[in-house]
């Protein structure tokens, strides 16, 4: 009650900041999302404009992936740096595999919709250009959704290196977009029936240079389910770099742990003392 409490008087302060030309539930929505901040909940107020005109062009972007006429313009796509899961076939260093989809496919399973590639173009550049967090959650629910309508849409994603720019901006993001990219890569895996190589293998890139203790939790609590979920990916993960940056990150584990049980206890901290 207190903190909630706290949160309206910052409200009613914005709304009195701002001369009454402001609603209370506005301003309760801004203060909220500002963390109780009045100078950035202001700044907030000055993005509004801004912000419905970002959601309106999601809105058209939405349209167009799923009503799309032509959204290949080929009678079928190779993505490339794709492993389908159920192949039995060796994975060679820095092999390249070639995952031919057919259209007709595509256009007739379940009677699904598809996407059009030009409108993920266009969703792969609000990505690069808008860096408020709350967009990106909201591009990357629409990717989502494009692929849980249809997996296969996630090749044409795939062409725009959306999922690499993502996987490779792993340190800049809050924590939602974070686990939200890694359930993007998790539907691939367990639904698609794929293994990205080329966007994991630029992951493993990332995990080796940056340690950063967030980054580094969420990526292996979600690396150890995709793991668990076939052991026919290993082959992959090792091909991608992925499981020696596990293996690195268990040892860097195992040394903390072992240096804390190392270190003394302060005089009086004894367990049970």
């Amino acid at each position: 009650e207190g903190e909630e409490g706290e949160m309206t008087n910052a409200a009613e302060a914005l709304v009195e900041r701002l001369d009454g030309t402001l609603s209370l539930d506005l301003a309760a929505q801004l203060v909220a999302r500002a963390g109780g901040d009045l100078e950035r909940a202001e700044r907030l107020l000055m993005m509004l404009p801004r912000t419905r005109a970002l959601n309106e062009l999601l809105l058209i972007v939405k349209e167009l992936v799923f009503v799309g006429q032509q959204p290949l313009g080929v009678d079928g796509v190779e993505a490339l740096g794709w492993k389908p899961a159920n192949v039995n076939s060796s994975y060679g260093e820095g092999e390249e595999v070639t995952r031919d989809v057919n259209w007709a496919e595509m256009t007739a399973v379940n009677g699904r919709r598809v996407c059009d590639a030009q409108a993920f173009l266009v969703l792969c550049e609000l990505w690069h250009r808008v860096v408020d967090d709350g967009f990106r959650e909201q591009v990357l629910d629409l990717a989502l959704e494009a692929f849980t309508e249809h997996p296969l849409n996630f090749f044409a994603l795939h062409e725009c290196g959306f999922l690499t720019v993502v996987l490779e901006s792993q340190d800049s993001l809050c924590t939602s977009l974070r686990e939200r990219s890694m359930k993007v890569v998790e539907f691939v895996i367990t639904c698609a029936d794929c293994l990205p190589v080329r966007d994991l293998s630029v992951f493993a890139e990332c995990l080796r240079d940056h340690w950063e203790e967030d980054t580094v939790d969420i990526a292996l609590r979600h690396v150890v389910t995709w793991l668990n979920f076939d052991p026919k990916y290993a082959p992959g993960f090792r091909e991608t770099g992925l499981l020696s940056v596990v293996v690195k990150a268990v040892s860097k584990f195992s040394e903390s742990l072992h240096e804390a049980a190392l270190t003394p206890l302060p005089a009086g901290g004894a367990v049970g003392g």
